[in-house]
């Protein structure tokens, strides 16, 4: 079991409520509880020595960090990640890095460090965003700095369409990105 990280996150219903619970939290603004939260799974995470319930949670705390203002700490979160994340489109797991690379895109986009965001979003799938309701709940991050990324290279029609995109998503939900604090 130990081998097999997908099968272990797969069945590990106690972490995969923790980090739902993290992001509930966040998108609640109830943050202590969040960070709270956080630091009981990374235990848990640690004592059992499995990347993928790592990588669960990292990416979880790379949310919580972005949409509590601290962008440098989001971005460490996801290079923490690095290594943990499991092969692009390994179900359950095929939003982990979207989330992830996608938190620190934006940060990259926002912070105009164009070489690093661009390297981030290379990391995923180019367009469209998977069809899978568990990666589109969690591209918000990727698309948003796709469009980022457009609008900087001038690019205005293009970040456009990227964000209308997004109304036809019925489970975008990361509020963080077009109601930030």
């Amino acid at each position: 079991v130990m081998e097999n990280p997908t099968y272990v996150l797969s069945s590990d219903p106690v972490l995969q409520t923790r980090a739902t619970r993290i992001l509930l939290l966040d998108e609640l603004d109830r943050r202590e509880e969040a960070r709270e939260t956080l630091a009981r799974a990374l235990d848990l995470g640690v004592r059992t020595h499995a990347k993928a319930r790592l990588a669960l949670v990292g990416a979880a705390a790379a949310v919580l960090e972005f949409s509590s203002g601290h962008w440098d700490a989001a971005s460490a979160e996801v290079a923490a990640l690095d290594g943990f994340l499991p092969p692009d489109g390994t179900p359950p797991t095929a939003w982990l890095p979207w989330q992830a690379f996608g938190v620190a895109a934006v940060v990259a986009a926002l912070r105009g460090q164009d070489e690093a965001a661009d390297a981030f979003l290379a990391r995923l799938p180019a367009r469209p965003i998977p069809a899978e309701p568990a990666v589109r709940a969690r591209a918000g991050f990727a698309l948003s700095a796709r469009a980022l990324r457009a609008d900087q290279a001038g690019r205005t029609e293009d970040a456009m369409d990227l964000l209308v995109s997004a109304l036809d998503f019925t489970d975008f939900g990361q509020k963080q990105l077009w109601l930030p604090h």
